[in-house]
């Protein structure tokens, strides 16, 4: 056993019990119930469910993936979810130990804090199109509590500006970004009515034409109000501020877009996201940005710092 062995165990059941809280917030927090009442339930009979059969991925797999009081089949992402930040916690340790932070403890503890927030933040924004401004004050006070203990009041005060430098900053490229839309939909309405389209798309054929077309109809539907980045994004940003600072947000965000364009890609290619994208009010072709700033972020941290160190040796 090496002596690292005993806090690599620790972290990953911690990171299992926190995957297994997460499925709780996941599956409430969005329907408006509150995550510490009832207790667990089965999703069938709604019979609670003792701790001793409500261990994290143990539990499924002892029971064949199904509840043990009436047989209901328990879908396989409570596992995932639960394997998956058990896995998550595992890493951090592994990275920690292997130096990936240095001595710099704050910007490990940051990451990590972060990353467990990123879990129920890209579930929820994935399926619903918000992120809940529970999380993302929870992750603001952690980062500001982490600054504090760590660094005293000089810390607390550093991560309160780098909060609301961050948010700031994304609200006003969300800001930019929707005078963009409104000057598209403007154009693309002119286009509409002077037979633009049909001039310059005319010569690709009968299909080329209508796929044209309907773009530029749906892009004649942005205003003044059409929302490029929701406000759940600039929350986040908050919490990502206070926990990792400037420079990985910063980094991030053109990572984070980066990733998007692959997860329009991916998204586009299942018709029950447009259903889902539509019940949420938001246009069907909407990609939700949440779970693309969480990975930007939480590359551009550890990565930015060894890179200048490379760049910019002493």
């Amino acid at each position: 056993m090496t002596p690292g062995f005993p806090l690599l165990l620790a972290l990953t059941l911690f990171g299992a019990c926190v995957g297994s809280f997460f499925n709780v917030v996941v599956w409430r927090v969005p329907r408006g119930k509150s995550v510490a009442w009832p207790g667990s339930h089965c999703p069938g009979c709604e019979a609670p469910i003792p701790g001793w059969r409500n261990l994290p991925v143990l539990t499924w797999l002892f029971q064949r993936g199904k509840a043990a009081c009436c047989g209901t089949a328990i879908a396989p992402r409570y596992v995932l979810v639960e394997a998956f930040t058990a896995l998550l916690s595992l890493g951090w340790g592994v990275a920690l130990q292997a130096g990936l932070w240095g001595d710099n403890l704050p910007a490990a503890l940051g990451w990590y804090g972060l990353a467990l927030l990123t879990v129920p933040v890209a579930l929820i924004d994935w399926e619903f199109f918000i992120i809940p401004d529970g999380l993302n004050l929870t992750g603001f006070v952690m980062g500001l509590g982490l600054a504090a203990w760590l660094g005293g009041l000089t810390g607390f005060v550093m991560a309160f500006r780098n909060a609301l430098l961050c948010a700031g900053g994304l609200y006003l490229l969300s800001w930019i970004f929707r005078w963009g839309l409104w000057k598209l939909g403007m154009f693309s309405g002119a286009a509409l009515r002077r037979g633009w389209v049909r001039k310059g798309f005319g010569w690709s054929g009968v299909a080329g034409y209508r796929s044209a077309l309907g773009t530029f109809r749906r892009w004649s539907g942005f205003d003044e109000n059409t929302e490029a980045l929701g406000l759940g994004d600039v929350n986040l940003m908050v919490a990502a501020g206070a926990l990792v600072g400037p420079v990985a947000v910063g980094v991030g965000i053109p990572l984070a877009a980066c990733f998007g364009i692959l997860g329009y890609m991916v998204r586009a290619a299942f018709p029950r996201n447009a259903v889902q994208a539509q019940e949420a009010g938001v246009d069907a072709h909407a990609v939700p940005f949440g779970p693309f700033l969480c990975a930007g972020m939480l590359l551009a941290q550890p990565l930015v710092p060894r890179l200048l160190e490379h760049l910019f040796p002493g």
